[in-house]
């Protein structure tokens, strides 16, 4: 930009401008600063009154509790009041109560009864028991506590006090015999202690005020205003008047007007255990005086920066023209050194597009000197054509002349010169302008394309190369910036995903799949492989969303030198072995599940030889033993029993063997009835009663249920007897003692049945194959359990086929809770 008279002058409104705000902005910083630490200030001063207030009071509690607790002061106390008015303990008790006076500065210190007679007083002029104080004596007395009266007006003496009382009980006594009253003149230290202000300020003050009616009282004596303590009343109505936003409940700095009518900042804070709140303000014109002052200082500083500003850029102003004059005729050698010797071809026209210089460069390419040229038409030294067509290429400088722009040649030109030699040429026109911005002149620089040409024609030759060989491979291959978008990829990508090149190129190389590639360790990989130089191999993601569904790849990746060398990019490769990894997994089950039915199988196979040969060889040795002679009749009943037992036992292993190949083949028949399943619970619960006799000993057995005769639900109820039957079965076999409860709950239009036991539970990692076939917990923790392990598989079986579910509430050693749900219709 040039350095004219117009624009000194906007430089020096600018500059004034931008020292004018800056100096408000400063002052107005300062203003805040004084602000905030003023508050501050407040707001310390007062945390500190109100600290001397809270300390003074309990040293003023302490005082008193010296007589109050003393036994020996309160056995005086009885010994005065049984023998006066000639105790002898008068003279003591006097005594006593003179020191916190002449020690401590208390008004006076006096004794009086629960009846408000006074006993003793240290000020002998002290006759009678003001009403207030009357209030708090009765308080402390009934409550045994030491309290304190509120600042008030005494009629006797026309003062103001504060009086705190204390209960006076005897040894051996609970109630108290007398109260002792430590009576305090606030004008000596408590008022001075609030009025007082540690820095020298001509309206800063402290007020001490509480709530009274509607009211604000204040009750200390004020700084610009006598008489006002107990006396001078404000309604809450005010609320701009800081005490009044205290009473309120209000805590922090405030600002508003006070009793004066004066602007004020304030900080309003409650004083613990009491009914006192406390005010310290200053006058806001005391607190800005400072900021005042400073602005006017920032006003003077601000005229004589602008002046000086001026002064030194008109100096500057003149001594650049100076310099400008002398080094004009500098210029002219210079350009002309410059211009020949430029590597480049370079010509000048003046606006008629007459040639004025040429360079040697040029002389060498065109074939014509530059006393040859001058003065020529630039078109008859400045010969080219297209290099395809050989038609005639449009000058760039007439769009130079008439446009005033930068032009560079049409790509495919070629230079003829004088001697008719072809040269392929890349070249730009620019205007040559004045200081008044009117175009002089244009200048038309061009160089020498042929080696870059035949450069350019390998390397494309070599791309196409590389191209062919990546756009062959089966995997997908992608070049990222630094900011993982996409420059390139291969062909594959696009007929694997089906996208378009417009969705891939220049996009994040972690959305172009829709959220697939959205891998947070990934991301983590990705952004060291460029600053730390380093190597992903064989990086596996799974994708489980976004537009490719649930498949497997590996991802390759390294760094690699972008084209200009200054920058790295990511090649990065993504192999789909979705079909290999689900071929290992398909792989993995099946020898999972081979292993597995091999181990159940060898397992069932010895349980069932075992389940089957225990029963068999019971009935086939009682039987023969039957056969003997000489039995009696009760050894031939217990052997019958016996082989009954056994067969019974047989027959259940053999229906459940049946019933799980049934239910496992989807044949076993159902057959639904309208039924009340309270026959089924109070059947069972006569039968277990019956044949778990010889355990009823040791388990509590009940049954529960809130359902009424009028209840119905279809169900086929001998399958869901068979149900309850093996969920109880299993809940007797596993409690030795404790209680075991069968019920049923009907709520929200389904029915559960439940069985509960306090036996030995089941761990929640084996929840999931309890209900298998042929597993028990017992085989799990290598103990020996009398089943074949299908009774759960069977009820679980069964609840499906009746339209219901099944599941298990257990810890282990703390029992198990096995519930059975159907829906009602």
């Amino acid at each position: 930009m040039k350095l004219t008279k117009r624009v000194l002058t906007f430089l020096i409104l600018i500059f004034s401008v931008i020292i004018v705000v800056a100096a408000n902005l400063f002052y107005l910083n300062i203003q805040r600063n004084i602000h905030k630490e003023k508050a501050k200030d407040l707001a310390t001063i007062s945390q500190f009154k109100i600290n001397e207030l809270i300390q003074w009071r309990k040293e003023r509690y302490a005082d008193i509790r010296l007589f109050s607790k003393s036994t020996y002061f309160g056995d005086a106390v009885r010994t005065h009041l049984k023998d006066k008015p000639d105790s002898d303990q008068k003279s003591y008790l006097l005594e006593r109560i003179s020191i916190p006076k002449e020690e401590y500065g208390y008004q006076s210190v006096f004794l009086v009864t629960p009846e408000y007679e006074l006993l003793l007083s240290s000020n002998p002029s002290k006759s009678s028991i003001e009403n207030e104080l009357m209030q708090k004596i009765d308080a402390s007395i009934s409550t045994g506590q030491t309290t304190a009266t509120d600042f008030y007006f005494s009629k006797e003496d026309s003062t103001i006090h504060y009086d705190i009382i204390a209960p006076i009980a005897a040894s051996g006594q609970s109630v108290p015999i007398a109260a002792i009253v430590f009576r305090i003149d606030p004008t000596r230290y408590l008022y001075p202690l609030i009025q007082s202000w540690p820095t020298p300020s001509k309206t800063a003050e402290s007020l001490l005020i509480r709530k009274d009616d509607g009211h604000v009282v204040f009750l200390n004596e004020l700084r610009h205003q006598k008489e006002t303590a107990l006396k001078l009343r404000i309604p809450l109505t005010q609320k701009t008047l800081p005490a009044v936003i205290a009473a309120l409940g209000y805590t922090g700095i405030v600002e508003g007007i006070d009793y004066r009518e004066e602007e004020v900042m304030a900080y309003v804070g409650h004083i613990p255990e009491t009914d006192w709140y406390i005010v310290a303000k200053v006058d806001t014109k005391e607190l800005f005086q400072q900021a005042i002052s400073v602005g006017l200082f920032i006003f003077i500083t601000t005229l004589l920066i602008i002046s000086s500003f001026v002064i030194g850029l008109i100096l500057f102003y003149n001594l650049r023209q100076k310099k400008i004059f002398k080094t004009l005729w500098k210029t002219q050698e210079e350009f002309k050194t410059t211009l020949y010797s430029i590597g480049d071809g370079v010509i000048t026209v003046d606006t008629n597009g007459k040639l004025k210089q040429i360079n040697k460069v040029a002389e060498s390419l065109t074939g014509w000197t530059e006393q040859e040229a001058k003065q020529k038409p630039l078109e008859s030294v400045f010969n080219i054509v297209n290099e395809y067509t050989g038609e005639k290429s449009h000058n760039p400088v007439d769009t130079v002349l008439e446009q005033g722009i930068v032009v560079g040649l049409a790509n495919h030109t070629t230079l003829i010169s004088r001697n008719g030699t072809e040269t392929p040429i890349a070249d730009s026109a620019a205007p040559i302008k004045g200081s008044d911005g009117n175009v002089l002149g244009v200048v038309l620089v061009f160089r020498d394309q042929t080696e870059e040409k035949q450069h350019l024609q390998e390397i494309e030759s070599a791309r196409n190369f590389a191209e062919s060989i990546i756009n062959s491979l089966q995997d997908c291959l992608f070049v990222l910036d630094d900011q993982f978008k996409v420059i390139s990829t291969n062909q594959h990508l696009f007929k694997k995903f089906k996208l378009s090149r417009e969705n891939v190129i220049n996009q994040s190389f972690f959305e172009i799949l829709n959220e697939s590639m959205n891998d947070d360790a990934l991301k983590v990989h990705l952004s060291r492989i460029i600053p730390e130089d380093l190597v992903l191999e064989d990086y596996e993601v799974t994708t489980a969303k976004g537009s490719l569904g649930y498949r497997h790849f590996r991802i390759n990746a390294r760094a690699i030198n972008s084209n200009d060398d200054n920058t790295k990019n990511i090649i990065l490769t993504i192999t789909d072995i979705t079909d290999k990894v689900d071929l290992i997994r398909e792989l993995t089950i099946a020898k999972e599940q081979a292993e597995e039915s091999n181990q159940l199988k060898s397992a069932f196979l010895a349980n069932m030889s075992h389940e089957i040969r225990t029963p068999l060889n019971g009935i086939l040795g009682f039987s023969s033993m039957l056969a003997k002679k000489g039995l009696s009749q009760k050894e031939r009943v217990k052997f019958n029993e016996i082989i009954e037992k056994s067969s019974a036992q047989l027959l259940n292993i053999i229906n459940d063997i049946l019933d799980i190949s049934m239910i496992q083949s989807n044949q076993l028949p159902i057959h639904l009835i309208e039924y009340n399943p309270r026959e089924i619970l109070e059947d069972i619960g006569l039968v277990y009663q019956t044949i778990k006799k010889d355990k009823l000993d040791s388990v509590e057995f009940i049954v529960e249920h809130n359902l009424n005769d009028d209840f119905r639900m279809q169900t086929d109820k001998n399958r869901l007897y068979q149900i309850l039957k093996n969920l109880l079965d299993n809940a007797f076999k596993f409690t030795e003692k404790g209680k075991i409860i069968i019920g049923a709950e009907a709520v929200d239009h389904r029915i559960s049945f439940f069985v509960k036991d306090s036996g030995s539970g089941i761990p929640k990692d084996k929840y999931d194959f309890i209900f298998e076939s042929f597993h028990q917990t017992g085989d799990q923790d290598n103990q020996k359990v009398e089943g074949a392990g299908l009774g759960l598989a069977i009820a679980k079986g069964l609840t499906e086929r009746l339209g219901g579910k099944i599941w298990v509430e257990s810890e282990a050693n703390k029992g198990s809770n096995f519930i059975v749900c159907f829906p009602l219709n």
